[in-house]
């Protein structure tokens, strides 16, 4: 990759992580919301274990789809880039 990019690949990975917590996060809530173990104490829905587990499923599938993404990656094996600043 140039040089002149690694920045924009950074920027690129920091907003995928706050991207991921804002698709993740209502994924989960309509996951809990989509069980039907649920039940009243007080007026207030609570879920069971079962409810959570179910929901918090999607952390370890997205672990095991990158992975399987990542078995489809090539490493290169750059030489390392020295260049001066150019200040």
């Amino acid at each position: 990759n140039p040089a002149h990019l690694v920045g924009t690949a950074s920027g690129f990975n920091n907003l995928s992580v706050l991207v991921g917590g804002a698709v993740f996060q209502p994924l989960v809530g309509i996951m809990l919301q989509a069980c039907t173990h649920t039940y009243q104490i007080n007026g207030v829905w609570t879920y069971s274990i079962a409810c959570y587990q179910y929901a918090l499923l999607v952390m370890p599938l997205s672990y095991l789809l990158a992975l399987g993404i990542l078995l489809f990656l090539r490493e290169s094996h750059p030489e390392r880039i020295h260049f001066k600043s150019k200040r």
